[in-house]
């Protein structure tokens, strides 16, 4: 039996820092029918967001980047769309992001994490903000 891959639609800004999981995470998200807009750093992801802005459905950054992390990142592309899912993942968010004070529209992946969960996420995320 043949398992079936459901598509998904949407444009998902992913900022990652780490070559190897952004690549895979990109490969993970345009398998499933998503557009992926990739950025190595907040501050490529901001400048990113900004050429394509009205595009954007979620935020998908790492916590921990060199210079503009990625709950910076999120403050300043919220206050253009307050309404922008942010989808945080890290390996150690405890150290830079305050878990019991995420908002609406804001979730957190532990890393490692599988590509159901995150697909799982992403779709939860997307039809909530829908």
């Amino acid at each position: 039996m043949e398992e079936t891959i459901d598509q998904s639609s949407g444009t998902i800004l992913l900022a990652e820092d780490e070559d190897f999981i952004r690549k895979l995470t990109c490969r993970i998200l345009e398998a499933r029918g998503y557009k992926v807009l990739m950025a190595a750093s907040g501050t490529e992801a901001l400048e990113v967001a900004t050429r394509n802005m009205d595009e954007l459905d979620l935020l998908l950054t790492d916590v921990v980047m060199p210079g503009l992390g990625g709950a910076e990142l999120a403050v300043e592309l919220r206050r253009s769309r307050p309404d922008l899912p942010v989808l945080y993942m890290s390996g150690y968010a405890f150290e830079a992001l305050d878990l019991e004070e995420l908002g609406d529209g804001e979730s957190y992946l532990p890393k490692p994490f599988t590509s159901d969960v995150l697909l799982k996420e992403i779709g939860r995320m997307l039809a909530k903000a829908g």
